[in-house]
């Protein structure tokens, strides 16, 4: 790639943290962004064909990174740095060292290739929304898909796309679709963002997904607790429920039904895996055995109970994602993994708190362009934050540490952030764009 294109891709000028740089606002989208949406695409819908895109968008978003002159540096980068280093100290001791090599190689890709690019990329509102519009777009293909195929995503439950993996993907977008809706004035964009609301959760209950009905109540709940009406948020959360009852015939809440059955046979096979996490934790403590070896390591594991009872060697997926943090990565990958979630919630709760005082500052000096962006911002924190607790909530039951969905919405909500203080400043004041102009 020559130097004068790199250069192309990467001169995008910066807010300075004055009032001098609104003109950031009105930048182009830029080849970067189109290959932040390829990747997003080809990772989230995973077509049967895709040859090396995802590596080589993966290289390129590094290099532009790293000619990028200002780069943002924050607390949860140098956790993805430690989180793929850790995987890469297990390689050593793993098991099976080809499995360990593949999802530390998966994972270099996706946090160094994709998230930091994404976070230092994604640096205005109006490249944000556009993210975030097109990961809606990509979720809607996926809801699509899944409510003409029993719940299943294009890829199948080969590809990691059975019906639970599809419905925690869709408790992700949800919200994100929900508080878009309430951000949005235009009738027909609200119109589009509400269907969006109503396709997503039909893709949840084509699917029969106890986990994702689970997630589904965290993300509404949640959803309904920071919605800025009360009044118009009960009255949502009134139709969604009629809409359930109507979309959802007997079979589907006879399933649900069963949630809190722990006897039932799944819900006790996974009993019996998280068991054999916690033995596999005990024999390495502090970095686990490694990335993706979990199954590799069960029949060591598995107490002669466990064999009389199944009557044979289990091999499977630890079916929680909580579990195969503790297992593969032990309590260096647990702590690590908390922190950038703990960092990531810190920051929504700066964005809520700055978002907050420049609404109620641009409201009083009659600036209502500003105070439509600054409630944006505050609505996308919300969404970001309502749809990763739907997802956390999910994926208790699902092997997803390696997963990208989780990953880019944290990914986004740093970005929000600095989009926030840019665009607001550290003490709340909003930035005037009369005086940027001048």
């Amino acid at each position: 790639m020559s130097g004068p294109l790199l250069r192309k891709m990467t001169n995008e000028l910066h807010r300075p943290n004055t009032a001098g740089s609104v003109l950031t606002e009105r930048q182009g989208k830029g080849l970067v962004f189109y290959l932040i949406v390829l990747y997003l695409f080809l990772d989230l819908v995973r077509p049967a064909f895709v040859w090396h895109f995802p590596k080589i968008i993966a290289v390129i978003l590094v290099v532009a990174w790293i000619m990028k002159a200002e780069k943002v540096i924050c607390s949860q980068i140098v956790g993805f740095v430690i989180f793929v280093a850790i995987l890469a100290i297990d390689i050593v001791i793993a098991e099976n060292a080809y499995a360990a090599v593949w999802t530390t190689y998966g994972m270099l890709m996706l946090l160094i290739g994709i998230c930091i690019p994404l976070i230092t990329f994604t640096d205005t509102l109006p490249k944000l929304r556009h993210i975030v519009n097109a990961l809606l777009g990509i979720f809607l293909y996926i809801a699509v898909y899944a409510i003409l195929n029993a719940g299943f995503g294009p890829a199948r439950a080969a590809g990691g796309q059975d019906e639970n993996y599809v419905a925690a993907a869709m408790n992700l977008a949800i919200p994100l679709a929900g508080f878009s809706f309430i951000a949005e004035k235009t009738i027909w964009k609200k119109i589009c963002f509400a269907s969006l609301v109503c396709l997503y959760i039909l893709a949840i209950v084509v699917g029969l997904s106890r986990g994702g009905f689970v997630g589904l109540l965290c993300a509404l709940g949640y959803s309904l607790m920071k919605s800025p009406k009360k009044g118009f948020a009960i009255s949502a959360a009134v139709v969604i429920g009629c809409f359930l009852v109507i979309v959802a015939g007997p079979s589907y809440w006879r399933e649900m039904s069963t949630i809190t059955d722990t006897s039932e046979a799944t819900a006790d096979l996974r009993l019996e895996f998280w068991q054999i996490a916690i033995r596999e934790f005990l024999s390495s403590p502090l970095t686990g055995v490694g990335g993706d070896n979990f199954k590799w390591r069960m029949a060591e594991f598995q107490s002669q109970e466990q064999i009389e009872k199944f009557g044979r060697i289990l091999a499977a997926e630890v079916h929680s994602t909580y579990f195969q943090v503790l297992a593969e990565m032990g309590l260096a990958g647990c702590i690590v993994f908390s922190f950038i979630l703990l960092r990531t919630y810190r920051d929504y709760r700066h964005v809520e708190s700055l978002s907050d005082k420049a609404v109620g500052r641009a409201m009083e000096r009659g600036d209502n362009a500003s105070n439509e962006d600054f409630k944006w911002i505050q609505n996308y924190g919300r969404g970001l934050m309502a749809g990763l607790l739907g997802y956390l909530a999910s994926v208790a039951f699902l092997s997803a540490l390696y997963y990208s969905h989780m990953w880019i919405a944290m990914s986004l909500m740093i970005a929000l952030r600095m989009i926030a203080t840019r665009r607001i400043g550290e003490d709340g004041r909003p930035i005037v764009l009369a005086e940027a102009n001048r």
